[in-house]
């Protein structure tokens, strides 16, 4: 899921970035310098991408010439690019699995809100008290970190008896501090009158500066709206479960976008009639042989496994369309600019 702090980021800078542009070339209109600006910035994270892949290929090339010292050179290249293709196998599972690791993640964090809350009022005595129950949870099979919801049958009173010592040291807690902020209020209430007068006469803001709190993502806030939809017939567990099946739904259909868009860019204007009547051969083909093209993702990678030269062939279709397209709109430009 996008967090759409980042994309209000992303569309604040490239919006300063147009207007800065539009100042400085005052002929040229918000579309086009848009689109150029748009196309710098893509050009600018591809040249990040790359170089940061180029580091760590000359650190594998490094290492396995370490590792094999005076081996024969066909053998260190073999070790070098079998490395290589590990690695990258490796980012493309870490980008599948990362979205898993999150829900796991935001699951863990929220059932332990509850039993084991990160608060200063949870001391040595509730520790103790947590570590007793988190034993007697492992004896029955149960880890109460990531699923407590069987303690809470099993073991009710021990589980009653926990919480009102949370409860306990918590509202102690808030009452000695309620105490205390009494204590300051009535204290310092002259020198607060003072300090505020000075303030006023040096003409700086009246009012205190308030702590800016870190924004949620945009997960955090769906879980929060589910969790609050609640109405008791289902617990805790069962409704973070709901979210993170949400989540994962539109991961899914992410990807399946961002294939179709791979495999049939019709967004492009070199994608013309013989790159569509090439794009319905390959998907027959796909439907012959019970692949789903353009409906399951995991069908475009087996049959680029299953079908490697019709693959190859469509796919430098593409980039030739690609690159004669680009020739002839680079010849147009400076025609343009010949004439101007």
């Amino acid at each position: 899921m996008v967090d759409k702090y980042q994309k209000e980021k992303h569309r604040s800078k490239l919006n300063k970035l147009i207007q800065e542009r539009l100042e400085q070339t005052p002929g040229k209109d918000e579309f086009s310098v848009r689109k150029e600006v748009n196309r710098e910035m893509r050009e600018q994270r591809k040249k990040k991408k790359n170089k940061e892949t180029q580091a760590a290929m000359d650190k594998i090339k490094q290492e396995m010439k370490g590792k094999m010292g005076d081996a024969d050179d066909k053998a260190v290249q073999k070790a070098t690019s079998q490395a290589i293709a590990k690695y990258h196998s490796e980012q493309k599972k870490g980008k599948n699995q990362s979205i898993n690791k999150k829900c796991e993640q935001l699951m863990v964090t929220y059932v332990n809100a509850k039993w084991k809350p990160n608060e200063k009022w949870f001391g040595k005595r509730c520790q103790r008290a947590y570590d007793d129950l988190h034993f007697l949870g492992a004896m029955m099979d149960i880890n109460i970190a990531k699923n407590p919801a069987p303690m809470e049958k099993l073991f009710p009173e021990e589980c009653k008896a926990y919480f009102d010592l949370l409860a306990s040291r918590r509202f102690k807690k808030e009452e000695s501090k309620k105490e205390k902020e009494g204590d300051k209020k009535e204290g310092d209430k002259k020198e607060g009158d003072e300090a505020v007068a000075l303030v006023k006469t040096e003409g700086e803001s009246e009012a205190p500066k308030k702590k800016r709190s870190k924004p949620k993502s945009a997960l955090n806030k769906k879980i929060q709206e589910i969790l609050a939809t609640n109405d008791g017939t289902k617990t805790e567990k069962e409704m973070l479960e709901k979210v993170i099946s949400q989540v994962r739904e539109k991961e899914k259909n992410k990807v399946l976008q961002n294939l179709r868009k791979k495999w049939r860019p019709t967004d492009k204007p070199w994608f013309d009639q013989e790159c569509k009547a090439a794009y319905k051969a390959i998907v027959a083909k796909g439907s012959e042989n019970k692949l789903s093209l353009g409906e399951v993702s995991g069908d475009y990678k087996k049959f680029k496994i299953k079908f490697k030269t019709e693959s190859k062939t469509y796919f430098k279709l593409l980039a030739d369309k690609k690159d004669v397209f680009d020739k002839k709109d680079k010849e147009k430009k400076a025609a343009l600019l010949t004439e101007s």
